[in-house]
């Protein structure tokens, strides 16, 4: 007796090798690359300067539960 979907679920298998193998050759190449420099004792050196308005992102009410 021949099953039907049997076909279906070869071709899924076949397909999902497929990407799987492609998605590895593909990000072979991309690896994350690191700087790093040695420790170095100093003052810090860099003024920061702006004009603006400095909004909370969230605000909270305070108070107590019993007064008097």
């Amino acid at each position: 007796m021949k099953l039907p979907g049997k076909r279906w679920l070869i071709v899924a298998a076949v397909v999902l090798v497929v990407v799987v193998l492609a998605a590895f050759v593909f990000n072979r190449g991309d690896s994350t690359q690191y700087f790093t420099s040695p420790v170095e004792r100093g003052d810090v050196r860099q003024v920061v300067e702006a004009t603006g308005t400095i909004n909370a992102v969230t605000s909270v009410q305070v108070g107590s539960q019993v007064s008097g």
